[in-house]
């Protein structure tokens, strides 16, 4: 058995040039030199990225020939003239979400709008930064879109406000509204460089023409879920979905509206419209894709969910494309047919995934087992970054909260929200054990490391339980505790499991003869993550009370408080050489301690919280799944 690691992170392979630097702390003394496996480390370096994060836009290119997916990890450009082609990935210089991405009219420069407020444009051509400006909005910038002759840069955010800016050089900044609430989206008119069409949280579109005081023209949509809207020559199509499930069309000016109905039977959740506004689709809250024509009169296609979760839907220019972000994971290009009710999936992109719950290695470092929030099980091969055989294995639809990889890479083992545990073979995908194995969620499972055929869960029911996997029965069970618990680790040779409880203790337990060996008190705080050192000597524990313990395994002593960090402790780790221990902590900072003399190592901030850790064998990478989607490789040279 292998430490397990929990919460939320993310995934395929890109090579960056980006550092973390340390955070000063005069508080502290000057940092002793931080040596890894006989290195000397001053930075981290990402040597590579699994995942392309959670989806929150996409858009096109001007010529349907690309299509851009904004992300929590950035920018993926995928080209439908070389589906098989990897993107090319753009990251914001502040490495924060991307909430907005916009095209200029000459395909070679982006416009992103962040989640710090901030916005960057870039040109893709050098890949280089040509305009960065901070602050553009209070909060996170949501929006951005470019004026029809790419001289101007609308933007919009959580303060209400549009603003435009001047594209070349960034200046300029005057507010051309501000909105009571939220305004979410933009559209700029393609034939009308100073007007732009503002649509609220709350469903309002305001046409704005940027050489007037007033608004041109504007319209309530009605109270409901989702809103979408084209906007060409000065005239408006609004469509909005009312909380009868009913879809409210508007146009304006002058303002007419209809009502119709819909074969969802419950909520709409995304609304797009196509640039000619010929073309309306939307997305239900149960994943049904339902695209209209401009009449109304024909039957809409139908597109079946993949995922009962969609993230965004977008048509490319000309109405005949309608790219979807799933819950799955995946971006899929439709391409629509004359006849009604008639599409075929023209392109299929993967690794796109809203969290990564756990991540776990083979003894070998060869292959990558990562989960995510949605239920999908994902094997990497490290050195190419292709996922392995039977790569996507559909495990909880709540969820895996946890996940264990053979040590030789043969089977994987998950654990879910709703208490099942399930076996799989790597190589086949054949599933080798299904059962409820708990009441309440799994936050353990560990195949035993000299026997492949046994599997421990614990869960926060209070109970372990041991699996032979073969006959698909329980052969041990007990209650260490009494007490619900939310760390799980064991120890190098799987003879003992380190839980932490919602009591704030951390009780050690022998799997061999069922006994509590100790209980180590101290913690003000519930436990969320335990690590036993490689050398077997030393336990540390991490909670809500932000603190880590480091125990004496043998005497049950503390050896050293560990205390740097402002938020709660997510993640532990070990080097190989036990000498130092690595904390994850959701300030968005990792701290390098030494595990001899209990001193800073170094801090080192990140642009997302941290919820998982692992070092590579040889102790020359570690491994982060952060809560933005991603499991980032960071070289220690």
């Amino acid at each position: 058995m292998k430490q397990l690691l929990q919460y939320p992170l993310c995934l395929i392979i890109v090579l960056l040039a980006s550092a973390c630097q340390p955070i000063p702390n005069p508080s502290l003394p000057p940092a002793d030199p931080l040596i890894i496996g006989g290195h000397t480390i001053d930075r981290l370096s990402a040597l590579s990225e699994f995942g392309r994060g959670d989806v929150q836009q996409i858009t096109w290119s001007a010529d349907g020939n690309r299509i851009f997916v904004a992300t929590t990890a950035g920018v993926w450009i995928h080209d439908l003239r070389e589906v098989s082609a990897p993107p090319l990935h753009v990251t914001p210089r502040t490495r924060t979400t991307v909430y907005g991405v916009a095209v200029h009219p000459s395909g070679d420069v982006i416009a992103l709008a962040l989640g710090n407020g901030g916005l960057e444009v870039i040109t893709l051509s050098r890949l280089g930064l040509a305009v960065q400006i901070a602050n553009a909005h209070s909060g996170r910038s949501l929006a951005v879109t470019f004026s029809a002759d790419g001289r101007f840069i609308y933007s919009s955010g959580q303060d209400g406000r549009v603003r435009r800016w001047q594209t070349a050089t960034g200046g300029g900044g005057e507010t051309l509204y501000s909105h009571l609430d939220w305004v979410t989206s933009l559209v700029a008119d393609p034939r009308q460089s100073d007007v732009v069409l503002m649509i609220g949280r709350d469903h309002q579109a305001i046409l704005l023409d940027s050489r007037q005081t007033d608004p041109i023209a504007q319209a309530a949509g009605v109270f409901g879920t989702a809103s979408g809207a084209a906007l060409n020559g000065g005239q408006v199509r609004l469509a909005s979905a009312n909380i009868n499930h009913e879809l409210v069309e508007s146009r304006f000016p002058p303002l007419t509206e209809q009502t119709y109905t819909t074969p969802y039977d419950g909520f709409i959740n995304l609304i797009t419209v196509s640039t000619d506004g010929t073309k309306v689709a939307t997305a239900g809250a149960d994943g049904e894709i339902y695209v209209w024509s401009n009449d109304w009169s024909s039957p809409p296609f139908h597109i079946p969910h993949v995922d009962r979760q969609v993230k965004a839907i977008r048509f490319n220019p000309a109405g005949t494309q309608l790219a979807v972000g799933w819950g799955d994971g995946s971006v899929r290009v439709y391409r629509l047919g004359q006849a009604s009710g008639r599409f075929a999936v023209a392109a299929w992109f993967t690794d796109y995934s809203s969290e990564i719950s756990r991540i776990d290695l083979t003894l070998d470092n060869s292959v990558m087992a990562t989960a995510d929030g949605k239920g999908y099980v994902r094997l990497w091969d490290i050195a190419s970054g292709a996922p392995h055989t039977f790569a996507i294995l559909r495990h909880s639809v709540r969820g895996v909260t946890a996940l264990d990889l053979s040590d030789d890479g043969s089977a994987v083992a998950v654990g879910d929200f709703d208490g099942y545990l399930r076996v799989w073979q790597t190589q086949n995908g054949a599933q080798l054990i299904s059962l409820k194995a708990h009441a309440n969620a799994i936050y353990g499972v560990a195949i035993d490391r000299a026997d492949n055929t046994i599997v421990t869960t614990a869960s926060p029911d209070t109970y372990v339980r041991v699996w032979n996997i073969r006959s698909g029965t329980q052969v041990g069970s007990n209650q260490p505790t009494g007490r619900g618990f939310n760390a799980f680790s064991s120890n190098p040779d799987g003879t003992l499991i380190a839980i932490g409880g919602e009591d704030n203790n951390v009780t050690l337990w022998n799997l061999l003869d069922q006994t509590v060996v100790n209980t180590f008190s101290g913690h003000r705080g519930r436990l969320n993550a335990t690590a036993f050192s490689p050398d077997g000597r030393i336990l540390a524990s991490g909670g809500n009370d932000r603190l880590v313990y480091l125990w004496n395994l043998t005497s049950g002593d503390i050896l050293g408080t560990l205390a740097i960090h402002t938020g709660p402790i997510q993640a532990i780790a070990f080097s190989p050489d036990s000498r130092t221990v690595v904390l994850a902590s959701s300030d968005d900072s990792l701290s390098f301690w030494d595990t001899q003399t209990y001193r800073l190592l170094r801090q080192i901030p990140l642009d997302s919280p941290v919820s998982s850790l692992q070092f590579s064998a040889d102790g020359r990478i570690l491994y982060t799944g952060d809560e933005s989607g991603r499991v980032i490789l960071w070289g220690l040279p």
